[in-house]
């Protein structure tokens, strides 16, 4: 059985949790054995400087795994709201005609970012009878806020969307767009035949957006246990902290630095901090 699982970034390129997870997977069912896994994502500026490409076909192999591809697309006419591209050529000739070439038993979408909603109807389409799985990660369906359930204007937590509450948070998009954006993404995602999300906090939002609640599971990702550190002997101060993940405005590097400049100079203990992608952050949060 041939799994096909699709991703908005490759780890290589662009580092993220989303990315790295769709990765940990794939290699993580080829180790198994039990079936024949395939991984495309997707490539191309702004996220990587890489456009090169075979003439006449946006899908290429990574390095020297015959069973990874890139697939890139074309950013220069995104249209953030609605989460599409005007270039429809890209999915519905050539990832339809990957499709064809590959012929899974199954198809799992991580993330449709950067390559479209419609990325779902050009699969139906290619593949009528063929199951489509889709991990939805955090809230982008949702919220056109960066997917963070958070209002623009204070910060506040949102517990829920409508077209005039949307409109709120961006005064410059009528609520006739948000009432149109929510049908457009939706009557893709009813193609999809099984929901993945991995709490139960995130589910009841989707169900509560409008997502079958027959049609989502909740399953927390799944990760090789990692060997625990051997027991130090020592009697040191446990006063050694570190920062793992993406250097962006929602992941609390920032809160990080500002409570440890509160500890004061005298404070003997150490800060490792280890990340990517600072250069697509704000320039305020970079400074």
């Amino acid at each position: 059985m041939k799994i096909l699982f699709v991703s908005h970034n490759h780890p290589e390129i662009r580092p993220g949790g989303a990315e790295g997870y769709a990765l940990d997977v794939y290699e993580g069912v080829r180790a198994a054995g039990e079936f024949d896994p395939v991984l495309v994502c997707r490539s191309g500026p702004p996220i990587s400087i890489g456009t090169r490409y075979h003439e006449g076909r946006p899908i290429t192999m990574v390095d020297h795994d015959p069973n990874q591809y890139f697939f890139y697309t074309d950013m220069s006419r995104w249209d953030w709201v609605f989460g599409r591209s005007q270039h429809k050529g890209a999915l519905t000739r050539f990832f339809a005609e990957f499709l064809a070439d590959q012929q899974p038993d199954l198809v799992h979408f991580q993330h449709t970012m950067y390559m479209g909603y419609d990325i779902l109807r050009a699969t139906r389409n290619a593949l009528p009878d063929v199951p489509i799985v889709y991990t939805l990660h955090e809230y982008l369906p949702i919220c056109h806020h960066n997917g963070q359930m958070v209002r623009t204007m204070d910060g506040s937590l949102c517990d829920h969307d409508s077209p005039r509450r949307c409109h709120e948070c961006f005064p410059r998009i009528p609520q006739q767009t948000f009432f149109m954006r929510k049908r457009f993404v939706q009557s893709h995602l009813s193609l999809v035949d099984l929901f993945v999300t991995p709490s139960p906090y995130a589910l009841e939002q989707y169900v509560r957006w409008g997502i079958p609640r027959e049609r989502i599971v909740c399953e927390p990702h799944g990760f090789v246990p990692a060997l625990p550190i051997p027991e130090r002997d020592d009697d040191r101060p446990r006063d050694r902290f570190g920062f793992f993940g993406q250097f962006t405005q929602f992941k609390g590097a920032d809160v990080l630095l500002r409570a440890w400049s509160s500890l004061g100079e005298d404070f003997p203990g150490r800060l490792w901090i280890h990340g990517a992608n600072l250069d697509t952050a704000p320039s305020e949060f970079q400074d």
